[in-house]
């Protein structure tokens, strides 16, 4: 069972489809900033999802001790646990952390020596000082090798200012994400971008990161 104190809501789809978790304040008070975000995107999508389920958790815990999620240590805390219980139970094939940071961290968030300094690859600036990047290497061997994990940092000093941009961003990954797993065609693929030239440069940003990472063994396409 999900603990009880959090919130929880289910956007469903007629169109079958998988199953994906989004989840906002993993710790401290990070949710200031990111509960906004995931309870706006719950409303202006009306109940609905492009295909599957979406379950999406605005809050993991509203205020507590900063432990960084990369950290073991975190998935001791309740919740930490309330995380993995989570995941147990739904087993999503996409997956996101919707996380904030503060000025001071930029550096070290993107820096191109992260992965040797701490063990975590670092985070692309897609546009406005909003992050894109993997989930904690301690929570990746809960998914399979298909599944799509991601985290996105929120500017936390000016996260209104870009909650529309980042708003953008996760409807199309509800939308789009199966689209870009490795077994896509090219065809596909390539359909999919076409579909995001009308978009602002961040959803083209956002693209080249999935195209590069997740499809980079089939075809390389231009952008």
């Amino acid at each position: 069972m999900v603990d009880s104190e959090i919130d929880l809501y289910q956007l469903s789809s007629s169109h079958k489809g998988p199953t994906k978790l989004l989840v906002g304040g993993l710790h401290g008070r990070k949710a200031t900033h990111t509960a906004p975000i995931l309870e706006e995107l719950i409303n202006t999508s009306e109940k609905r999802t492009c295909t599957g389920v979406s379950i999406i958790v605005p809050s993991l815990v509203k205020n507590s001790k900063y432990l960084h999620v990369i950290s073991q240590d975190y998935y001791q805390t309740r919740e930490g646990m309330r995380l993995i219980t989570l995941i147990e139970n739904y087993r999503p094939s996409f997956y996101l952390e919707l996380h904030a940071y503060r000025k001071s961290s930029y550096p070290g968030l993107t820096d191109p020596q992260r992965e040797r300094k701490v063990g975590v690859p670092p985070f692309i600036d897609i546009e406005e000082g909003i992050l894109l990047g993997s989930i904690a290497p301690i929570l990746m061997s809960r998914f399979g090798e298909n599944d799509l994990c991601i985290t996105i940092e929120v500017p936390s000093w000016k996260s209104e200012k870009v909650k529309d941009e980042i708003l953008e961003i996760l409807k199309l990954l509800l939308c789009f994400h199966k689209l870009l797993y490795l077994f896509c065609s090219r065809s596909v693929l390539v359909h999919c971008y076409n579909h995001l030239q009308d978009r602002p440069h961040l959803c083209k940003g956002l693209f080249r990161y999935l195209l590069s990472n997740l499809c980079r063994s089939i075809f390389l396409l231009e952008i």
